[in-house]
């Protein structure tokens, strides 16, 4: 269960970089 968890946070975080990043980009 905590793994799952885990792996939620990290696929968020990644979504959030590549919004940051789209964001500097633009």
């Amino acid at each position: 269960m905590a793994h799952g968890y885990v792996s939620y946070e990290i696929v968020i975080t990644a979504i959030v970089v590549k919004d940051g990043k789209y964001l500097i980009t633009q």
